[in-house]
């Protein structure tokens, strides 16, 4: 339902999770309905320093995915259709996204990024997302984050 109502004025959205305080009492958590993907990368950012590298990659591609689908719906690029949303693969995005960049003369532009996303998209952002052992450093981890952050198309 959230897929089909976030572009509307009039809905908003919560999410309750179970939290512990600093001082070890628990309590509700609440997210608020504007989280969007700098709140995913500040997330990976944080799962990264708590050494939790898998969840780290996960944010930081969840963040990727986020930016790349409001970036097309912002700018009304076409991307390829599924019914079901959770079948639309984040390539349809990143290959619409480039095409129009190379329709607009603008990919020389975005080389040097687009090269770097690719990269990690390899090493981290879709191997630690699964259940596959992957052996991933840090570095890339954290090289992967700061990519999805620089990736600027100007949104």
């Amino acid at each position: 339902m959230r897929l089909q109502t976030t572009a509307s004025r009039g809905w908003l959205y919560h999410k309750l999770y179970y939290a512990t305080t600093d001082i070890g009492y628990e309590c509700p958590g609440h997210r608020g309905h504007n989280e969007g993907w700098p709140d995913l990368l500040q997330r990976a950012r944080q799962y990264l320093h708590d050494n939790d590298e898998r969840a780290a990659a996960v944010y930081a591609r969840a963040a990727f995915e986020q930016k790349l689908q409001r970036y097309c719906e912002r700018n009304t690029v076409p991307v390829r259709y599924h019914t079901d949303p959770r079948r639309m693969d984040a390539q349809w995005f990143w290959d619409a996204i480039k095409r129009k960049l190379r329709d607009e003369g603008k990919l020389a532009t975005y080389q040097s990024i687009i090269s770097q996303i690719e990269t990690f998209r390899k090493i981290v952002l879709n191997p630690l997302s699964h259940a596959n052992t992957t052996t991933v450093t840090r570095a890339e981890i954290q090289g992967a984050i700061n990519a999805v952050d620089t990736l600027n198309l100007g949104t």
